[in-house]
C-alpha cells in the first residue's frame, strides 16, 4: 500500500472482486485510516465557481446600479432628511441652519393650533370614505360591461382608460369650465333638463360633491386591471352555475365577486393611498373657503406660502403612518373577504 495515494485491495476470501468496494485512502502512519465513501471535488473546481459566483453578483449589483443610486438620492435619503426636519423649524428662503425644537410641530398640528389640521384631515377623510367605493363600484361595473365580445369593444376599452393616463392638471381645468355656474357645461344640461343651475365651486356644500364626481373620471385604471382578472375566471365555473339553476345574481355573488376579489383588494389599497394624496384637482379647481383644503394641500401652504419647511415635513410623516395604519387594518381584514385560489379558508 502506498502512502497518500488510492489503492486497491486484494480480493476478500469469500471471492469478491476488489472492484465490489470502494476505493480507500491510506492515512500517513499513526494518523489511522480513513475511510472515503466518495471523492472530494478538485480544489481548482470550488475556486474557479466561487469566482463565477462572485462575479455574477458584481454584474448583478452593476445591472441594478442605477435603481439603488435612484433609491437613494430620490428616496431613501430625502425620506431620511424630511424625518430629520420634522424635528427642527426651518425656513428654506434663508441660509440659516435647521434648529432642533424635538417634537414641537407635531404638537402644533395635533393641539390644532392654526385651525387647519383638523379641517384638512375631515375633508381628505370624508373624500376618502365617499370617492373610493364610488371609484371601485364604478371601475366594476364598467369593467364588466367592457368585458363583453362586442363588435368595437377594444375601441371603448381605450376611450376608457384614456382618462386616467391623462395628466391630472389637464383634467381639473377641464372640471373648473364643465362646473363653471354661468357657462358650464353641467349647468347648461341642469338647464335643459328644467332644474336650477348649481354654484358648484362657490357654494362650499358642494365644491366637496363636485370632487368626488371629479375622481370618477379615473375609473378607467381600475377597470383594466378587473377586466384581466375578469378574462382569468373560468367559464366552466358558470356553465356549471347556469345548470344548477343560479341566476346572474346568484353568479356574480357566488363566482364573479370572489373571484374579483384579489383584484377589488388591491385597488382598494390604491384607492386609499391616493385619495389621501389628493392635490394636483384641488390646488387647480379651488374652492371656497377651506372647503377644498385637502390634507396635502395643506402640506404644501405650510411648506411652500408659509415657508415652514420642519411642520410640513412633520406632517408629511403623520400622512405616512395614517396612510399605514388603515392600509394595516384593511391587509388584517383580507382574509375575511379576499379569496385565493387554492387557498384554504380558516374556519
Amino acid at each position: 500500500m502506498t502512502t497518500g495515494s488510492w489503492t486497491s485491495q486484494p480480493n476478500s476470501p469469500d471471492g469478491r472482486s476488489n472492484t465490489d468496494d470502494l476505493p480507500i485512502l491510506a492515512a500517513p502512519p499513526g494518523a489511522g485510516v480513513g475511510m472515503m465513501t466518495a471523492p472530494l471535488p478538485p480544489l481548482p473546481a470550488i475556486v474557479r465557481k466561487t469566482k463565477r459566483f462572485g462575479w455574477e453578483a458584481i454584474e448583478g449589483y452593476l445591472f441594478i446600479s442605477p435603481w439603488l443610486i435612484g433609491l437613494l438620492v430620490f428616496t431613501l435619503g430625502p425620506m431620511l432628511f424630511s424625518l430629520y426636519l420634522s424635528f427642527t423649524t426651518f425656513d428654506p428662503r434663508g441660509a440659516a441652519a435647521p434648529t432642533w425644537v424635538g417634537l414641537d410641530n407635531y404638537r402644533y398640528a395635533f393641539n390644532n393650533t392654526d385651525e387647519n389640521f383638523y379641517t384638512a384631515l375631515i375633508n381628505t377623510g370624508i373624500y376618502a370614505i365617499i370617492a373610493i367605493p364610488l371609484g371601485m363600484i364604478g371601475s366594476l361595473l364598467v369593467a364588466i360591461l367592457m368585458n363583453q365580445e362586442v363588435p368595437g369593444i377594444k375601441l371603448f376599452r381605450t376611450l376608457y382608460y384614456l382618462p386616467a393616463v391623462l395628466p391630472t392638471l389637464a383634467v381639473g381645468m377641464v372640471f373648473l369650465w364643465l362646473f363653471n355656474t354661468d357657462f358650464g357645461l353641467v349647468n347648461h344640461l341642469l338647464i335643459s333638463a328644467g332644474m336650477p343651475p348649481v354654484d358648484w365651486l362657490g357654494n362650499p356644500k358642494m365644491v366637496l360633491p363636485s370632487y368626488i364626481i371629479t375622481s370618477l373620471w379615473g375609473v378607467g385604471g381600475g377597470m383594466m386591471v378587473l377586466i384581466a382578472a375578469l378574462k382569468g375566471i373560468p367559464k366552466s365555473l358558470y356553465e356549471a352555475a347556469t345548470i344548477d339553476g343560479a341566476n346572474w345574481w346568484h353568479q356574480f355573488t357566488a363566482i364573479t365577486l370572489p373571484q374579483l376579489s384579489f383584484v377589488l383588494f388591491f385597488n382598494l389599497i390604491m384607492g386609499i393611498i391616493g385619495a389621501f394624496q389628493v392635490f394636483d384637482i384641488a390646488y387647480v379647481m379651488g374652492g371656497q373657503g377651506n372647503s377644498n383644503l385637502f390634507y396635502v394641500l395643506y402640506l404644501y401652504q405650510a411648506a411652500w406660502s408659509r415657508h415652514r419647511m420642519g411642520y410640513a415635513s412633520a406632517l408629511g410623516w403623520i400622512l405616512f403612518f395614517i396612510i399605514l395604519l388603515i392600509s394595516l387594518l384593511v391587509i388584517k381584514s383580507s382574509p375575511l373577504w379576499v379569496y385565493y385560489e387554492g387557498e384554504k379558508r380558516k374556519s
